[in-house]
Order: C-alpha cells, then structure tokens, then sequence
C-alpha cells in the first residue's frame, strides 16, 4: 500500500517557503471554500525551488507568486514558471542549477531585469571556465562558488581560476564570497587583490586543513594584521576583515 500525505490549511495562510515538500509526487489540490483564492496563501511566499509543485500542477493555474526573494532554478525559465512568477522585481537571492555553456546570455539578461539582487549562488554547473564568467550586475555583492561538477564533485579553484574571479566584473565588487579552493596560495590571491572583499568563507576540502587549529593559527601569522581568522559553521573558515 502507498503511502499517503494530506496538508490541510485553512484560509488566509501565509506562506514564508513553498508548503509542500518538493519530492511529493501525484499532487492534489481541492478547496472546501467555493470562493477560495489560492494567492491568499501564496502572497507571502518568498522562497521557491524549481522543484516546487506548482511549476507541476496545471490544476490551480491561478496562483501567482509576487513576492519571490529567493530563487533557486535552472534556465531556461518555461512557459509554466513565467505564469507562476510573472515578476522577480523583489528578488534578493539566486542559487542557479544546472549552469551550462548555453545558459549564460539567458542568465545575464535575467540579472540586467532583477535590481534588488544581492546574493548569487552556484549550486551546480557543467561548464570548461568557473562562475561568475563575464556576468556583471552593479546590485550582487554576495558571491557563493562553492557547487558542484556535471560529475556530482566539488569544484576547486585554482590559483590561475581565482585570478579570473578577481579580475571578472562580479568578482571585483565582490564582498562575500564562499568559496572552495585547491591551495594556500588561492587564498592570498584572494585576500591580497580583491579590492573590495571583506568576509571570505573556505570550504573545507583541498590541500589545507580548516579544521586543523595549526592551520588558522599559521593563517593568522601569514595574512595581513586587518585580517581575523576563525572557525565557521559546517567545518569552513571565515576570514574577515
């Protein structure tokens, strides 16, 4: 016997994230209330996953979602999602997925349309050079590198690959940036020559060690004195200045 889930809301509700986990399949919507309007409860909504179920259910193609600050999707965007989220005015975080060799004119001229957007994340990308390539966005001063290969491994950068990022439009304005790399030596260039970063998150993984308390101490030694070097959470380092 299959298992079986029922959500049951009343109406208003507001909704901060999508209510229905994104692994429901065979989904089913009914309302109780004749006058019932979904935007109701989807008003409020401000972050969604391409997964999301209603992206899937032709069933209530009345909601629409109008508040969206976080984003997480792969392009193109289908008829479908446009209908769902006719406008991303508000949106303040974008996590792409997918990321590949054809999706960077459609991803540029989406960031020329969202003004309020802050943070740029790349989950997971098939491409031969590393984000942010040649994007530009004069909003986006978050920066987080630190996805995954067409092979389901992490991406390291090298120290000529964190050259490119220091010198690319996104990475020379760039604040925060999460990170993995594959040498000590990355971790100067990017300390040393991006102008404008002040928090910088390493990943734990590669040549050094984050978790290794001699490893923060000789980094606190090696980096200029503007420079404080601790733990973060889920074992990366935080350099800030």
């Amino acid at each position: 016997m299959k298992s079986l889930s029922i959500y049951l809301y009343s109406l208003p509700y507001a909704f901060d994230v999508d209510p229905v986990p994104s692994n429901v399949s065979h989904l089913q919507t009914k309302s109780t209330c004749p006058t019932a309007n979904p935007s109701f409860s989807s008003y409020s909504i401000r972050q969604v996953e391409r997964e999301s179920w209603m992206f899937k259910d032709r069933s209530v193609p009345q909601i629409q979602l109008m508040n969206i600050e976080q984003l997480s999707v792969s392009l193109p965007f289908d008829h479908r999602f446009l209908s769902v989220v006719p406008t991303l005015s508000n949106l303040r975080s974008l996590v792409m997925k997918d990321f590949s060799e054809d999706d960077g004119y459609d991803l540029q001229d989406l960031l020329d349309r969202l003004p309020c957007l802050e943070e740029l994340a790349f989950d997971s990308w098939a491409t031969e050079t590393m984000p942010p390539y040649s994007l530009s966005s004069s909003s986006i001063h978050q920066l987080h590198l630190d996805g995954w290969d067409e092979l389901n491994e992490r991406n390291f950068y090298t120290s000529e690959e964190c050259l490119e990022l220091v010198h690319s439009p996104l990475g020379r304005q760039c604040r925060v940036l999460t990170i993995r790399v594959d040498a000590i030596k990355s971790i100067f260039i990017l300390t040393l020559t991006m102008r404008n970063l002040r928090t910088l998150y390493l990943q734990s993984d590669g040549e050094y060690q984050p978790n290794a308390d001699d490893f923060i101490k000789d980094l606190k030694g090696l980096l200029p004195t503007k420079w404080h070097v601790n733990r973060a959470s889920f074992g990366a380092i935080r350099i800030q200045s």
